[in-house]
């Protein structure tokens, strides 16, 4: 009996002693992360610097916490913290046919209709993984696939009073209503009755973007626009857990977290309870399969039938693969979001910028003043867009007009009864202030070039070799783009 209790004993002071460590390195993460949630002005050495401390102390949390285990399909346990780590390629451990057949099997159990299509495995790609093709002729306008409501995993949180209880109370829920989802996932992953197991058994384990990569990963994508937006991402993915899951570990939660940020849709019904329509994110099982293709969105979801549904954008012929639209978005949160980037993604391709009035400035609160009648702060991030500049990036444009005006310019026309309109109709002050404002983002382009240069001529060598990385693609993206717009700003600058 003694030695029984000396056991209870040491397995109690061992977790106590664990749950210590975490909360001590979880205390130094919010320290380290707090002081910087909002971008601010750091170099991309400071960047790199500040997520390396980061990544170090998220490093030593995995360590301490690899005693936690989640199930994995067909009797496997997998450690979590080799789950995560992105090197190590666990998914092929699993029996992917087998889980394919479950989940197929599910679908047609509830009563979905796949006539037409099949997932597959891509062949010609190591990063893309499954993906849906035609089994027969596919014509344009055709339906594709329906996923009714009860098979669509929500954030909707309006049946779990628990739950929802928190969510109401909770400040990052109310203003991150993804982490909602993160969590509905784990919830369920763990519990082996779940309804979505067959659907969980074929998500993935590996993932491609950048977000759960190291130090030194992040730093093959010195040179790009990415290391911001990239640093802003993983201050939401430091964890702040407003219920106490079983077996939640910050490897759980960083892969319910990308696939949540891989794989989230936006849906809209009435919520029963209130009779109102409200927006709610989801996973949408069959429908995440598809892979993207730059075109037209042809999903929706009907809210009579209450279902999710895909339309095809074009005709497919018998076998080649179906694919959708993911969205407007850039390489950069095509690579941040879904792991990958798109050398065709050009009519949605854009760059942020940050824009500020410095705090020396002698006419600061002038400029201040005018740009408010824009709607515009005086520090902003704001997109650059492709050719023809003037028209795609019409935010950017005015802000750098009222950033380079000259004293004179700006205090006439704040001086006018409506400043919007002289600044919008005053054809010397529009042609002299979108001069300077052309001449900016020339000068800019130029500066972010500089960065790109050392590597292009090899990395487009790579490209074209068909062996190319993610940083190889998105250097080469970023630079071609960066042409692109100095090439069309020179000709708006000679007429």
């Amino acid at each position: 009996m003694k030695s029984s209790v000396a056991s209870i004993d040491t397995q109690q002071t061992v977790s106590s002693s664990k749950s210590m460590n975490e909360l001590m390195i979880t205390a130094q993460l919010v320290n380290a992360v707090a002081p910087h949630r909002t971008s601010g002005t750091r170099t991309t050495s400071q960047n790199l610097n500040l997520f390396e401390t980061i990544r170090n102390l998220l490093d030593q949390l995995l360590q301490i916490q690899n005693g936690k285990f989640l199930h994995v399909p067909n009797n496997q346990y997998i450690a979590l913290d080799s789950i995560f780590n992105h090197d190590r390629f666990t998914a092929e451990k699993l029996d992917q046919l087998a889980s394919l057949e479950s989940f197929t099997q599910w679908l047609h159990a509830n009563g979905i209709n796949t006539d037409g299509i099949s997932i597959k495995k891509v062949d010609d790609s190591k990063d893309v993984g499954l993906g849906i093709f035609s089994t027969r002729q596919i014509h344009k306008g055709e339906c594709l696939v329906k996923i009714p409501l009860k098979l669509i995993l929500s954030n909707d949180t309006s049946a779990m009073p628990a739950l929802n209880s928190i969510v109401k109370s909770n400040v990052l829920l109310k203003t991150d209503p993804s982490v909602i989802l993160v969590i509905r996932l784990l919830q369920e992953y763990i519990n082996p009755m779940s309804l979505w197991q067959p659907y969980f058994d074929l998500l993935p384990r590996v993932f491609t973007i950048p977000v759960l990569g190291s130090a030194q990963d992040l730093a093959a994508y010195t040179g790009t626009s990415i290391i911001v937006l990239y640093l802003q991402h993983i201050f939401k993915s430091i964890p702040e857990p407003p219920i106490a899951l079983a077996d939640f570990t910050f490897a759980a939660f960083s892969w319910a977290r990308a696939i949540v940020s891989t794989r989230q849709n936006e849906i809209c019904y009435a919520n029963p309870s209130t009779s109102e329509m409200q927006q709610f994110l989801c996973l949408i099982p069959l429908f995440d399969m598809f892979n993207h293709k730059p075109g037209n969105s042809t999903t929706q979801f009907d809210t009579k039938e209450y279902c999710s549904e895909t339309i095809a954008s074009c005709d497919v012929s018998p076998g080649e693969q179906i694919f959708i639209h993911y969205g407007k978005r850039s390489n950069q949160e095509m690579l941040l979001y879904s792991g990958f980037v798109d050398p065709t993604n050009i009519e949605y391709d854009h760059i942020k910028l940050s824009v500020s009035i410095p705090q020396s400035d002698p006419i600061r609160n002038q400029r201040v003043q005018l740009l408010k009648l824009f709607n515009l702060s005086s520090e902003s991030r704001l997109n650059l867009c492709g050719p023809p500049v003037l028209e795609t990036s019409s935010q950017l444009i005015l802000f750098l007009k009222v950033l380079t005006m000259d004293a004179v310019t700006i205090n006439a026309i704040l001086a006018t009864s409506d400043p919007v309109e002289k600044m919008q109709s005053d054809h010397t002050i529009y042609s002299l202030s979108v001069t300077k404002a052309l001449e900016w983002v020339r000068l800019r382009c130029m500066i972010l070039k500089r960065a790109l240069q050392k590597t292009i001529e090899t990395d487009k060598t790579t490209l074209q070799s068909g062996n190319a990385d993610n940083p190889v693609k998105l250097r080469v993206a970023e630079y071609e783009f960066l042409s692109a717009i100095e090439i069309d700003i020179s000709s708006q600058l000679v007429k």
